[in-house]
């Protein structure tokens, strides 16, 4: 897959102030960005990164349909969980398939 044209790249600082000025919350220092372009790499860097969370997760999502990867997540949140992490979430699960 060809990744999409963009006008600057996540290492420019106008990519932090955009990414800012659009979501809310804003970005935080210390933290990294890296592009990712599908559900084959953007799911299994999400798990990996809910694993050495120690005090909180704030997690927003969507997933396509109720599949596998809907009950990774859910696991990596009791896993969490009985960590004591306490952990945030909003995710849309939904049946239907995109063409």
């Amino acid at each position: 897959m060809k990744p999409p044209e963009r006008l600057y790249s996540v290492d420019d600082p106008q990519f932090s102030r955009t990414v800012s000025a659009v979501l809310t919350p804003s970005l935080v220092r210390g933290n990294q960005v890296k592009m990712l372009l599908d559900g084959r790499q953007i799911f299994p860097a999400m798990l990996d990164a809910l694993k050495p969370a120690k005090r909180s997760i704030t997690f927003e999502t969507y997933i396509f349909s109720a599949s596998s990867i809907a009950s990774e997540f859910e696991q990596a949140f009791v896993d969490a969980a009985r960590r004591g992490v306490k952990a945030v979430r909003a995710a849309s699960i939904t049946e239907h398939t995109v063409s």
